[in-house]
């Protein structure tokens, strides 16, 4: 049986500056807050099932700041379905030159004896610059970009 190793490659979609967190949340004071969502899955990914470890944005000097993981299996689209909330977190004012994120496992179907797939342990990394500013949020759409994911 031949392997496929996968690599989660996202690409960014968007980023806007939303003009306040969801009222749930504390009022942000000298931080800002980030919101990761991520696009449906296209249709050539039918059966693709992968599970994520982690999700960080990287600041000036390479410092990854976690954010917290909001939805950690990602699953072939259903209808209807539109963008999800992947990650969020609070973060040290500044630039931030992207996102990386730690795939854990991914597979070809749902359900006991799905082919397994390889993942790279180290991080798929998603170049894009944002800026953080003190009591303000970034929200970014991500999506998989499929064709890039496989690498052989």
């Amino acid at each position: 049986m031949k392997w496929v190793q996968v690599v989660v490659s996202l690409v960014l979609g968007g980023c806007v500056t939303a003009a306040r967190p969801p009222v749930s949340q504390a009022p942000l004071q000298d931080e800002g807050a980030v919101y990761v969502y991520l696009a449906p899955l296209p249709r050539e990914a039918r059966g693709l099932r992968y599970s994520l470890k982690g999700i960080g944005a990287t600041g000036e000097g390479g410092l990854v700041q976690p954010l917290e993981l909001v939805l950690t299996t990602v699953a072939a689209p259903e209808p209807g379905r539109g963008e999800r909330l992947l990650a969020t977190g609070r973060l040290p004012p500044g630039r931030y030159s992207g996102l990386q994120v730690t795939v854990a496992s991914a597979s070809l179907a749902a359900g006991e004896g799905a082919p397994k797939l390889a993942v790279d342990e180290a991080p798929a990394r998603i170049d894009v610059g944002f800026d953080v500013r003190s009591g303000q949020a970034v929200v970014l759409a991500v999506a998989l970009d499929p064709k890039r994911s496989i690498k052989g």
